[in-house]
């Protein structure tokens, strides 16, 4: 060990004491910087907005257009809610109140179990139908690339299902699919 006065000793004190690796939590701030890291290596576009009762908001882009809401909340800090949500519109509003009330229920039935099954949580899904909205939570504890990725992935394909459920419904015509895997770059020819 070498010998050192109290001033070095403090210093070196403070010096580890800042570079040392923790045994707590990421910070919110860390766990965002993260977050738009992975968003962004994979083209995504991202738009932070403030909201009551967050610590931050995060409003996410695909290459498709497709939004999903990414929300640290201010009262839970060691997880991160991610949201989206479909509103319905014309002419599936009118479509869907001209149904007989029978088949309303019936399709309405039929995408809460989609839903469920797909592994989202959601809220909505009744009559009537104006916006239905989805979401899935990840703690920091799991929080891993591949995780985040499943869960963000998982909730934007919610989203996509709401929408081809109305389209296939009403003979709408779909919405573009989600692209397969990650994009790749391309070389000028």
């Amino acid at each position: 060990m070498i010998e050192c006065n109290q001033t070095t000793e403090l210093w070196w004190r403070n010096f580890m004491m800042e570079h040392a690796q923790s045994t707590g939590m990421p910070s919110s701030n860390d766990m965002r910087t993260k977050i738009q890291s992975w968003l962004i290596q994979q083209r995504w576009s991202i738009r932070a907005v403030s909201a009551p009762e967050t610590q931050w908001v995060l409003i996410c882009e695909d290459e498709g257009q497709r939004k999903v809401v990414l929300v640290q909340p201010s009262k839970i800090e060691n997880q991160v809610a991610i949201q989206g949500a479909v509103k319905i519109e014309e002419p599936a509003k009118s479509l869907f109140s001209a149904l007989s009330p029978d088949k309303r229920d019936e399709f309405v039935w039929e995408l809460r179990f989609a839903l469920l099954s797909m592994g989202v949580g959601q809220d909505g899904v009744k009559e009537p139908l104006e916006l239905i909205k989805v979401n899935q939570v990840i703690h920091y504890d799991g929080f891993t690339q591949d995780a985040f990725w499943q869960r963000v992935l998982l909730v934007r394909n919610a989203l996509v299902t709401i929408q081809w459920m109305i389209a296939r419904r009403f003979a709408q015509p779909p919405i573009k699919p989600p692209p397969l895997g990650f994009p790749t770059p391309t070389e000028d020819l």
